[in-house]
């Protein structure tokens, strides 16, 4: 009879005991709770007229300048060139830019 006994495994208690019905509760708790939330904001958006936010541009100026006439920095990366390093792939090429 001994040997019975100690072939029982004594249950966890508390938070430790096993629960796996837990984590789909939860999502389904989640899930009902979010819906009608969710479904109210469709109904909102329709209702209200779309905005459009105007264009901003930041510069190191204190005044305006048109995104047009915004300069940017330029590397050519001639036929030549590409020939000679005969690269795998276009970032071996673009290893060597500054910038």
């Amino acid at each position: 009879m001994n040997d019975k006994r100690s072939l029982d495994v004594p249950r966890p208690r508390g938070a430790a005991r096993r629960r796996p019905h837990l984590p789909w509760l939860h999502a389904a708790a989640t899930v009902l709770l979010v819906a009608p939330v969710a479904g109210s904001q469709d109904e909102e958006a329709g209702a209200e007229p779309d905005t459009v936010a105007e264009e901003i541009v930041v510069s190191a100026n204190r005044y305006e300048v048109p995104a047009s006439e915004v300069g940017s920095a330029v590397t050519v990366i001639e036929a030549e060139e590409i020939e000679r390093r005969n690269p795998v792939a276009v970032l071996d090429l673009l290893r060597t830019v500054p910038g």
